[in-house]
């Protein structure tokens, strides 16, 4: 079957809005092959026998039957192994995904994008009635996806629910845990894509159903990305800055004799921070798409205008403003540093 984009669909007790969801799909894709797969995990309110009805009326309509909750992860997943499309779509059943943002995702896909998100968080995307505990929910989730997972640094939105990639791309994908929520954040750490684009949209009000969110999803977002943080390449990083601090000292040691502190002070900080960027270029990091100079530029401008700048700043309001002791001060702005040298080699120096 000759099939330009398969939309997989995961649904638990979706019955009031399965048909305005497949009309509007029809509409916004009239030109276009497409197929519909629904994934059911044991719906018991009269979903599977309109998807049943829908499947008689079009033949592009698919329905995976698993009987019991196993996770919307492992739906995308037995969505992918059913599909025929060139192009996969993971879009909510509950119409809070506009099914008329689908011709456009697919036309991106044709000007050679990998990986098409629909943003809620870029210029002109928006989200329709959200108290602000949620959105408070929904930022601090993002903020520690990019502490914890800096691949996803460059994406507004990591966490949405709505997007569109190459099949190609998950030949040998795998999800973090079967039981998570967040397909994308998988795809953004494990996937070798090229290139990616975020398109705005409006995140709508749920017309029917109840919200799924609760206390289970929370932990769920949790255990995913402490499952998909590379500890022991996050040990191995700061293993190599503490190497740095020891070479530092004794590049002052050796320097001092020949020349004034300052110039020794500033050539030790230069030696140090050559010799972080060898060994983690040699050893912590594996995956490299910029060339050696613009990684090295990159890794020394990360230090010297970023997280120094900011480890200074930091210590002076911490002891001046705050008045908290000078020795505890330099402390936590160092510890932040670290975290902002991190984020800075993983997402950028190193980033896709």
């Amino acid at each position: 079957m000759n099939v330009d984009i398969s939309i997989i669909i995961p649904t638990l007790n979706e019955k009031e809005n399965i048909n305005e969801l497949v009309e509007r799909i029809r509409k916004s894709l009239n030109d276009i092959k497409y197929e519909i797969i629904f994934v059911d995990d044991g719906s018991k309110d009269g979903t599977i026998e309109e998807i049943e009805k829908l499947k008689k009326k079009y033949k592009n309509i698919k329905l995976i039957e698993r009987g019991s909750r196993r996770g919307l992860s492992s739906a995308f997943l037995d969505g992918v192994k059913y599909s025929d499309g060139k192009y996969i779509v993971l879009m909510d059943a509950d119409l809070q995904h506009p099914p008329e943002l689908l011709k456009v995702m697919y036309e991106k896909a044709l000007e050679g994008y990998d990986l098409v998100i629909a943003s809620r968080y870029i210029k002109g995307g928006k989200i329709e009635n959200w108290s602000i505990i949620r959105e408070f929910i929904s930022k601090t989730a993002i903020f520690i996806a990019y502490i914890f997972l800096p691949e996803t640094l460059k994406v507004k939105d990591p966490l949405s629910g709505y997007f569109l990639i190459k099949k190609d791309l998950l030949d040998n994908f795998k999800v973090s845990d079967p039981f998570s929520y967040k397909v994308l954040l998988d795809i953004l750490v494990k996937v070798n894509y090229n290139k990616l684009i975020e398109i705005p949209y409006t995140f709508k009000e749920r017309k029917y159903g109840r919200s799924k969110l609760g206390k289970k999803i929370i932990f769920s977002y949790l255990k995913q990305v402490f499952l998909l943080f590379n500890i022991s390449q996050f040990i191995k990083f700061y293993l190599v800055g503490l190497s740095g601090i020891v070479i530092n000292l004794l590049a002052l040691y050796l320097l001092i004799f020949y020349f004034p502190f300052y110039i020794s002070s500033f050539l030790a900080i230069l030696i140090s921070i050559i010799w972080n960027f060898i060994l983690n270029d040699l050893f912590v990091f594996k995956t490299k798409k910029r060339k050696f100079l613009e990684r090295f530029l990159l890794f020394l401008g990360g230090r010297g205008l970023l997280s120094k700048p900011i480890q200074y700043l930091s210590a002076l309001l911490l002891y001046y403003i705050f008045g908290i002791n000078y020795l505890l001060s330099q402390f936590i702005a160092i510890f932040i540093a670290a975290i902002i040298n991190w984020v800075f080699t993983k997402g950028i120096v190193y980033g896709k």
